[in-house]
């Protein structure tokens, strides 16, 4: 796991160990389809306009 992760997806009984590497993970948007929407295809459609962005 990343910074980001450990930051934000913390949880007491987890120790998240850093890479020493630095090795760059992807992220993308997922969803159940029986909860997609309009607002989930904007979404998604915004995220393909703006491209990948580097953390």
């Amino acid at each position: 796991m990343n910074a980001h992760a450990a930051r934000f997806m913390s949880r007491p009984d987890i120790t998240y160990v850093p890479f020493r590497e630095d090795p760059q993970l992807r992220w993308g948007l997922v969803w159940r389809t029986e909860a997609e929407d309009a607002r989930i295809r904007t979404l998604a459609q915004v995220g393909r306009e703006l491209g990948t962005v580097t953390l």
